[in-house]
């Protein structure tokens, strides 16, 4: 697994919990 792919799934999960915490 490459690390800018690794990152890239961090960043989205973040978003996505962030985005369910607000609703």
């Amino acid at each position: 697994m490459r690390l800018k792919d690794t990152i890239k799934m961090a960043a989205v999960g973040l978003s996505t919990n962030k985005t369910r915490s607000a609703l």
